[in-house]
């Protein structure tokens, strides 16, 4: 029993000599040998620091880093003869940490400046910019755009959906274009605006509300990071300033009108229902849930049962503050509804709707396949969407003759004006079923 206790215990000694740590006087330490090849360079044949700590999990989660930075260190002095900088990330990551244990002043800067020493002969142009640029990262005078991109989001509110798209843009779209806060320029950004706008690049041209959405995802974070001073680059995105000003010409409203989601005529609502119909019951379902609440696609695949009474629809965590709203069930849909709440088996209005993809959205699947249905049938992609059926049902509000107030309290717009806007709350449910009742198709 006690050789086996003894094996263990040299078992786990060995384990975390293997891991770097060694226990000495009651607390553990880190330790890294120096290679030989670079012993020169550092002037000794091992790192070592106390850990300051005798709990073993807690040694092994403080000496991670700094293992880490004794590896990039050694790297860099094995590179140091060749003037070839690997990776910009690791080695300005490793000087960043001598700079701080230096103590952050100029005489800290001017030190990792000699290491560095970006002007020796025989360098070339590549790596003479690559020392200078790990220089300036390393002292604080360049933060890469997405250095603070997970803090962000943890702190600022998006919802899933939202942030998995803030995200994508922000670390892999625009960081790829502006590597540093404090190299963005007004002019590059106008010019990548105008690019994007363009489709001048190959992709997808944006359009007004995608420059609007994308670039307020980028002055979100900007703003925040300097709300919390992580940088001190002055915030630059003035979007009345960076869009191209358009003329406010006939052809140009003309052009501009058609980029919009455009109502769908009566018969052209009830072409795509009976198309759907053939072969998807549930798509025509939903279009016809589209045609009598003006919802948002998103918002009715994601309604549950518990959101449907016996007379109103109930959306709440909506887009907008104004999207939370109780909408009458129209009497041409009761029925629809009701079979859809006695078959549904899983809690949703439109069941067994596929949530696989990465913001767990329920209405990607069915709005591709709406999305195919659509361009069967000849609609153009942007001008029409499923979004058009709530311009079709504002539509049919305006021929009934149902007043703006009425229309836009059930389509989850603001009030317009200070008084109905600000202060006014939701509208007397009995006034809403009246007016949704004048709607005919």
């Amino acid at each position: 029993m006690i050789e086996e206790r003894v094996r263990k215990k040299d078992l786990n000694e060995a384990t975390v000599n293997a891991r770097g740590l060694k226990k000495r006087r009651r607390l553990w330490y880190a330790e890294k040998r120096v290679p030989i090849d670079v012993k020169g360079h550092f002037g000794k044949a091992r790192f070592s620091r106390s850990m300051e700590t005798d709990s073993l999990p807690e040694a092994i989660k403080r000496s991670e880093p700094l293992l880490k930075q004794w590896t990039y260190l050694i790297e860099m002095a094995r590179l140091k003869n060749n003037g070839q900088i690997v990776d910009l990330d690791q080695t300005a990551e490793a000087y960043a940490k001598q700079f701080n244990d230096l103590g952050k002043t100029q005489l800290a800067a001017a030190s990792i400046a000699e290491k560095l020493n970006p002007e020796e002969e025989g360098l070339s142009a590549q790596q003479d910019k690559d020392r200078v640029e790990v220089w300036s990262r390393a002292v604080g005078n360049l933060t890469p755009f997405a250095k603070h991109s997970d803090q962000f989001f943890d702190a600022y509110g998006y919802s899933d959906a939202l942030a998995y798209e803030a995200r994508r843009f922000i670390e892999i779209r625009f960081a790829k274009e502006f590597k540093y806060f404090e190299t963005v320029t007004v002019e590059e950004l106008k010019a990548y605006i105008k690019v994007r706008m363009d489709g001048s690049d190959g992709s997808r041209a944006w359009s007004e509300s995608s420059v609007t959405k994308n670039i307020g995802f980028i002055k979100a974070y900007w703003i925040w990071c300097l709300d919390n001073e992580l940088i001190t680059a002055p915030n630059i995105i003035d979007l009345p300033r960076l869009m191209q000003r358009k003329n406010k010409t006939k052809s140009q409203k003309k052009k501009t009108k058609k980029e919009a989601n455009i109502a769908y005529t009566v018969s052209e609502a009830w072409q795509l229902h009976a198309a759907a119909e053939r072969k998807d019951q549930k798509l025509a379902d939903l279009i016809m849930l589209g045609m009598y609440t003006g919802c948002r696609i998103g918002e009715l695949c994601s309604l549950t049962l518990k959101g449907v009474t016996e007379d109103r629809f109930l959306l709440e965590d909506t887009k907008t503050d104004a999207g939370d709203r109780g909408i009458p069930i129209h009497t041409d849909i009761q029925q629809m509804v009701e079979r859809l709440k006695q078959t549904s088996t899983d809690g949703y209005l439109i069941p067994e709707l596929s949530d696989a993809n990465a913001t767990k959205d329920r209405s990607k699947g069915i709005g591709k396949r709406f999305g195919y249905l659509k361009r069967s049938l000849g609609f153009a992609d942007k001008i029409y969407s499923f979004h058009s059926f709530r311009s079709t049902l504002a539509s049919r509000f305006q021929d009934a003759g149902v007043s703006e107030l009425y229309a836009a309290r059930v389509l989850g717009h603001a009030a317009g004006g200070m008084t109905y806007g600000l202060y006014a709350g939701d509208l007397d449910f009995d006034e809403k079923v009246k007016a949704m009742a004048k709607v005919r198709y």
